[in-house]
C-alpha cells in the first residue's frame, strides 16, 4: 500500500480515510470495506452491475418520429401523446407509427419518455 496503512496508528488511518472520502466521495463505510479487502486479498476487486438498466426499445428513428408528433402538438402530457400515437396507427394507418405502437405497448411501462433524449 502506498501510506503503508497497516503500519498507521488509529488516529493516522482516520485522517487518511477522512481525506480519501473528501477525494473520492465515498462514504467512510465504503472505504473501510475496500481497505479491508485490499488488506484481505492484496488487490481490489471490482463488482459487476447486477441489475439490467431500463432497456430503451425505440430505435432513434422512433424517437425523432414521437418528438415531431410532440411537437406538433404543442408538447401534451404522457397519456395524450400516447392515444395520438395509437389513432395514428389504428384510426388513420400511418405505417411508421406500427413499429412505434407496437414496441410501446409491449413494454411494461406502457408509454415513451422524450425527455431522455
Amino acid at each position: 500500500m502506498r501510506f503503508s496503512y497497516p503500519t498507521m496508528r488509529k488516529a493516522e488511518r482516520g485522517v487518511l480515510i477522512r481525506y480519501l472520502s473528501k477525494v473520492t466521495g465515498s462514504s467512510r463505510q465504503q472505504l473501510t470495506r475496500l481497505l479491508r479487502q485490499l488488506r484481505e486479498r492484496g488487490r481490489l476487486q471490482r463488482r459487476h452491475q447486477t441489475a439490467v438498466a431500463f432497456v430503451w426499445r425505440c430505435t432513434a428513428a422512433a424517437v425523432r418520429l414521437l418528438a415531431r408528433v410532440d411537437d406538433g402538438h404543442g408538447t401534451l402530457s404522457g397519456p395524450a401523446t400516447t392515444k395520438l400515437r395509437e389513432r395514428a396507427w389504428t384510426v388513420f394507418a400511418q405505417p411508421e407509427y406500427q413499429s412505434i405502437f407496437q414496441s410501446v405497448n409491449e413494454s411494461e411501462t406502457g408509454g415513451v419518455n422524450l425527455e431522455r433524449e
